[in-house]
């Protein structure tokens, strides 16, 4: 018997069916519908920054943007929040259709407007959170070494 996942939810396995992943969800036929249009588009953006690539291997940092950009999305049209193991189901099914779909086309992802805004303000976002835990770490470094250059204070270090 698998244990929840982080989000309190049994793990939806990679190999579910689509109705056994609907099920999860707990999503109706509508909001299913929705839930895999957004997210078909969100796999075309994916495709448009990472070129060739798996949900497993997108950068960490990228993969926490693009999910709450689809977090944000679903939430605006009314879908509640999709569990992790739901959301890792789809975008690693969907980015594999995606990818075959292109090759069966002979082309490569090309990009609207709107998605290289959306691409624009996804790298940006990307690249403030870099910075923000790069000042973190130097911080943290900082006050580490502030700290071990003072003297033994009995009252302070015991």
């Amino acid at each position: 018997m698998s244990t929840p996942g982080t989000d309190g939810v049994q793990p939806l396995k990679i190999n579910a069916s689509s109705a056994e992943a609907q099920r999860h969800s707990g999503y109706s036929d509508a909001k299913w519908d929705w839930f895999f249009k957004v997210t078909t588009a969100e796999a075309h953006i994916v495709l448009a920054i990472c070129p060739h690539t798996t949900w497993a291997n997108v950068p960490s940092v990228e993969r926490e943007i693009f999910e709450e950009c689809l977090y944000n999305q679903l939430t605006l049209d009314v879908v509640p929040r999709p569990s992790k193991s739901l959301l890792k189901w789809r975008m690693s099914k969907t980015l594999r259709n995606v990818l075959q779909w292109y090759a069966s086309q002979g082309t490569a992802a090309t990009r609207t407007v709107a998605q290289e805004e959306h691409i624009r303000r996804h790298l940006e976002e990307a690249r403030r959170r870099r910075e923000a835990a790069a000042r973190a770490a130097a911080e943290a470094a900082t006050v580490a070494t502030v700290a071990d250059t003072r003297p033994y204070d009995p009252i302070r270090d015991a």
